[in-house]
């Protein structure tokens, strides 16, 4: 008898090895694999599979000669959905109920749809400058406690600022995928970082949803090089969906930098996005509410957030309900940024925690307004009075000026920019930006951030004209509402090859009108020698045409001109 299933098997297994070819080479054999397009997979972590060497072929013949080996139920295990995917495909009759770290996992973790999520830029960190993407599967009863899937760098707590940024972008720090409930990443970026989420509904299937969770357990150990421009989170969440759903090829149009939010578009034009959803950060909501209230009530606000008993202060005054619901709202939002944010006044925490209190929607259907992370700008000038063209090249771009990311902060990130102009027949380059990070976020009655930019590259400010290289650094406060930002702030500049330095006085003063733009920029030197000029301004007016293009007017000095701004 024990010969007899032996013969049986034997056949059986020759049978199925004469599929190999075929389902060895299929789309979904390779996206479980992390296959590229020169047939090596992205993954490089030995644990991830079971031939040396490893080819497609080779780990379909090994996958399905360790059924008949005595580590067949410890194979199951490690690589379900490798199984899963042969199971159907070769009808094998094997099941996966002793696997009780999967079931457990996959317990957890099932939902009745999936997004895919999008935390805006947070300029705190070089790896979150572009923002960070991850898959949500949405338990509808209970959002808070649903399953997320994300890809994230392991990174040493003494790691500098320019190491942090070097072997970010050489792929020297260790990636690893993460599965947590929603409330940890809700918690971390939209009340300690103050980001905003968005999610993108996606048509997937349940059984598209099962592809992604059964690949999401195989993937709990392996180690990738997490690589800042290309296998970062935004790359790693391309591969889920391509699992899920065999036959896309998403990843594709990022040959050379995958910039998450960019990766959102292609899923949109993909056609897996069918509704999406965006919750500002906690200090937007609070700040809406707080201007929104009388002066009166402002004072009586900031007198009652430091007082002692608020539950019972708050019922002896004569306001209304809804004035009462408000600032029960703001007091615990308060506390939450404190508590959460700075571990500050825990025990005042649970106190104020027991006010009663209605939180307002503060989700809305849309996503915040972007007009893509690279930029073209031509147009003409005029200097001193003499006509000319420039053409500005962003490859890299997130611009206060152009883009609206949330009703609270401004910021701009830019790598690697550069001007050039043409005049008199001239061409020359009149600046170039390494790196340039400005975070502009207004301050109100109880949370006081500080407004910072950093800068480096080079420019022609110098009286001689010449291109030099220049770095600066800038700190100072920011004020305003939902539409109206001013700012204020203190700078040093040093020209390193001149051996000039210098400080100055910013000021600016903007306003949104919808999505029309128009501010005014000031800079006066404190103490600085060998500068143009006295004091500098800028203005301009900005007004999108299109969803890639945008129109623009300014001036500085004795200049002015107009651009077409082209966005992708």
């Amino acid at each position: 008898m024990k010969f007899f299933f032996s013969v049986i098997f034997a056949v059986f297994f020759v049978i199925n090895c004469a599929h190999a070819q075929p389902l060895a080479e299929s789309p979904e054999w390779h996206s479980l694999l992390h296959i590229r397009d020169d047939n090596k997979s992205d993954i490089n972590d030995p644990k991830f599979f079971l031939s040396n060497p490893f080819s497609p072929e080779n780990e379909f013949n090994i996958a399905i000669s360790e059924l008949r080996s005595d580590k067949k139920d410890e194979m199951l295990c490690r690589f379900p959905a490798r199984y899963r995917y042969l199971n159907k495909k070769l009808d094998l009759n094997i099941t996966f109920d002793h696997c009780t770290n999967l079931n457990e996992f996959l317990k957890d973790s099932r939902g009745e749809s999936v997004s895919m999520s999008f935390a805006s830029s947070y300029l705190g960190s070089p790896i979150s400058y572009f923002g960070h993407t991850f898959i949500t599967i949405h338990k509808t009863n209970n959002r808070f406690f649903s399953q997320t899937l994300s890809f994230a760098a392991e990174i040493p707590q003494e790691v500098g600022f320019i190491d942090l940024l070097s072997k970010g972008i050489r792929g020297g720090f260790n990636g690893k995928f993460v599965a947590e409930p929603y409330f940890k990443l809700h918690e971390g970026y939209n009340i300690v970082e103050q980001r905003s989420l968005s999610e993108y509904r996606l048509n997937l299937t349940q059984d598209e949803i099962e592809n992604m969770l059964w690949h999401a357990y195989e993937l709990y150990d392996a180690n990738i090089n997490y690589k800042f421009f290309t296998e970062n989170c935004a790359y790693e969440m391309l591969w889920f969906l391509e699992v899920a759903r065999p036959g896309l090829k998403l990843r594709e149009n990022f040959p050379y930098a995958v910039i998450p939010y960019e990766t959102i578009n292609e899923i949109k034009k993909a056609g897996l996005v069918m509704q999406i959803d965006t919750q500002p950060p906690l200090i937007n909501s609070l700040h809406t509410i707080y201007n929104g209230f009388t002066a009166e009530e402002k004072d009586f606000f900031s007198r009652w957030k430091n007082s002692g008993d608020k539950k019972e202060e708050l019922e002896s005054i004569n306001l209304s309900n809804e004035t009462k619901d408000k600032l029960g709202y703001l007091i615990n939002g308060y506390y939450d940024i404190l508590f959460k944010r700075f571990h500050q006044g825990k025990g005042d925490f649970e106190d104020v925690k027991q006010l009663p209190y209605t939180p307002p929607n503060e989700r809305y259907i849309g996503e915040p307004i972007r007009h893509g992370s690279s930029k073209i700008e031509v147009g003409y000038l005029q200097v001193n009075g003499v006509e000319g063209l420039d053409l500005n090249v962003r490859p890299i771009l997130f611009n206060r000026i152009h883009d609206l990311y949330s009703e609270l902060g401004d910021g701009t990130l830019e790598f690697l920019g550069l001007e050039m102009r043409r005049i008199e027949n001239k061409t020359s380059l009149q600046s170039f930006t390494l790196l340039k990070i400005e975070s502009l976020t207004k301050r109100f009655d109880f949370y006081h951030p500080v407004s910072w930019k950093i800068y480096a590259g080079a420019d022609r400010s110098l009286k001689d004209s010449s291109l030099q290289p220049l770095v600066q650094v800038g700190s100072g406060v920011s004020y305003g509402t939902s539409s109206l930002l001013w700012y204020g702030m203190g700078q040093a500049t040093v020209y390193p090859l001149k051996m000039t330095a210098g400080i100055e006085v910013l000021a600016g003063l903007s306003y949104w009108n919808g999505l029309s733009h128009i501010g005014i920029d000031f800079r006066e030197p404190v103490f600085f020698t060998g500068r143009k000029s006295k004091g500098d301004f800028e203005a301009y007016f900005t007004t999108p045409i299109t969803k890639k293009i945008i129109f623009k007017i300014w001036g500085k000095n004795q200049e002015a001109g107009i651009r077409l701004v082209l966005a992708f």
